[in-house]
């Protein structure tokens, strides 16, 4: 990591990307191994979809955000706090959720980002 002044601002330079194949140059090359650079060790494993016992097939569950929850709750107007944990992990484990109870058209969407 190289470091650089331009006039008063330090520039952090993390060097250049990896050339890596692409998924589609990977389908290309009947590949028996999945290559070292794709393998993540340190981190923890997702479990398997397929079972070796059952050969079952169990899709992921997308999760579900109440959005209408998230604006207030039947506890006065204070937001559900369960809910919003739900969304805190939905955002972070995911990237996306479904919405579920959308909002009225009256409630725009700067709204609740307001809220939260």
């Amino acid at each position: 990591m190289d470091k650089e002044s331009v006039g008063e601002e330090e520039v952090v330079n993390f060097g250049k990307s990896l050339i890596v194949p692409s998924v589609q140059e990977l389908a290309k090359v009947a590949i028996n191994k999945i290559p070292p650079r794709y393998v993540r060790e340190d981190q923890k494993q997702d479990p398997p979809v397929i079972t070796s016992s059952e050969q079952v097939f169990v899709p992921p569950v997308v999760p579900v955000i109440d959005l209408q929850s998230l604006v207030s709750s039947s506890e006065g107007d204070h937001m559900d706090s369960h809910e919003l944990e739900r969304l805190h992990s939905a955002c972070k484990d995911w990237g996306f959720f479904q919405a579920a109870r959308v909002l009225e058209p009256k409630q725009p969407v700067e709204q609740v980002a307001r809220s939260l």
